[in-house]
């Protein structure tokens, strides 16, 4: 029928139109939003204990995680929309924990100015030094520290990267995160994924299910 809402997919009726497309698109970004927390809590125990290439999978393997709650709670069975929430809400976990150490280190600096100055009103000439000047920005911090040299915590104890070491160290902690993220959420989705409702039969399903991705 030309006026039916629904659409047919093997068998299978699932709602169509604005209102599933509105549901999933929410679901993805609500995903995605829960990854700055996520990065803001890795940030701060990335600080005292990171351990090199488990760290970035394990944070991965958080974020899959909670997206299965997320899956569970929103009734969401298709994998391929399930994998897509998984990759964006691990860019920006990845991207977050960078910012969040950004900001650590610029109110370092404040800190490091305020006393600076502090001592310049009270000694005079007599003190040493510069006053301590911020990153320009989130790329020019990263300049600055692959620079400098990245600390990398091993079984053989620390290592420094720097140059490009530090950037290939950042790029595989990515995919590492994302990795993690991945697997746990294609593997829950294999197993919960609803068999296919034949056409009159029960009651449509909700916005949501939209089948198999």
């Amino acid at each position: 029928m030309a006026n039916d809402p629904r659409e047919h997919h093997d068998g299978e009726t699932v709602e169509a139109g604005p209102s599933s497309r509105w549901g999933l698109g929410l679901w993805v970004a609500a995903c995605a939003a829960f990854g700055l927390p996520l990065a803001w809590v890795s940030t701060a125990i990335g600080q005292h204990y990171a351990p090199l290439l488990l760290f970035p999978f394990a944070t991965g393997a958080v974020v899959g995680a909670c997206l299965v709650g997320a899956m569970r709670v929103g009734q969401m069975h298709r994998r391929g929309i399930a994998t897509l929430a998984a990759v964006l809400t691990g860019l920006v976990v990845v991207l977050g924990q960078h910012y969040f150490s950004y900001l650590s280190v610029c109110r370092r600096i404040d800190e490091e100015a305020a006393t600076y100055l502090r001592a310049r009103q009270i000694f005079g000439q007599d003190v040493q030094g510069s006053l301590p000047t911020k990153p320009a920005g989130l790329l020019a911090f990263l300049q600055h520290e692959a620079t400098h040299g990245r600390e990398l915590a091993t079984s053989w104890g620390n290592y420094t990267a720097r140059g490009r070491l530090a950037w290939l160290s950042w790029a595989v902690d990515a995919v590492l995160v994302l990795l993690g993220a991945v697997v746990i959420v294609r593997r829950a989705s294999r197993r919960e994924r609803p068999s296919p409702t034949p056409l009159g039969e029960g009651s449509p399903p909700s916005p949501l299910h939209l089948g198999e991705g």
